[in-house]
């Protein structure tokens, strides 16, 4: 535990349906552990055109997407973190071994083409904490990850229906 005592549920955001799920069981862990959440999104390449807070709005919307909206009664902490990946900027937001870091798996690409390391694999490696990699939804894993601007129109779609789900 860090000098106050608590510990964090540390998720990775970036507005994919992989990490909006990510940010569901992030919730439910954060509140099983009476921990704090903190939603990071790590932004490697930050325009100098961006607005202060533009980012922070953004993942406000996303756990708008994803939750309808902050969770009640969980303490909760938004980051944006400039000029890192997000491998980096993730483990960077743990304080010690009682925290948790969770982030949303990437559907495999049918290319065959691969980063050298992952972001999961990045984080399962260096992370002092345990780490959890959710699954995408189903839908996501039936599509099989096909990339482009088809892939991120589906998002998109899906990530409307659920807002107006909510």
């Amino acid at each position: 535990m860090d000098k106050t005592g608590s510990t964090r549920v540390v998720v990775g955001v970036n507005g994919s349906l992989a990490s909006l799920q990510a940010v569901r069981q992030a919730v439910a862990e954060a509140r099983r552990r009476g921990a704090e959440l903190n939603l990071v999104h790590a932004d490697p390449a930050r325009r100098a055109d961006m607005l202060e807070g533009t980012e922070l709005r953004t993942i406000a919307n996303w756990l708008d997407e994803s939750m309808g909206g902050p969770p009640a009664g969980l303490p909760l902490r938004m980051t944006v973190i400039e000029g890192l990946a997000p491998g980096p900027a993730l483990v960077g937001q743990v304080r010690g071994q009682q925290d948790l870091l969770i982030i949303g798996a990437r559907v495999p690409r049918r290319t065959g083409l691969r980063r050298a390391v992952g972001v999961g694999e990045y984080c399962t490696r260096q992370a002092s904490c345990p780490v959890m990699v959710v699954p995408p939804p189903q839908l996501v894993r039936e599509l099989g990850g096909r990339a482009g601007l088809r892939w991120r129109q589906i998002e998109r779609q899906l990530a409307e229906d659920l807002r107006e789900a909510t």
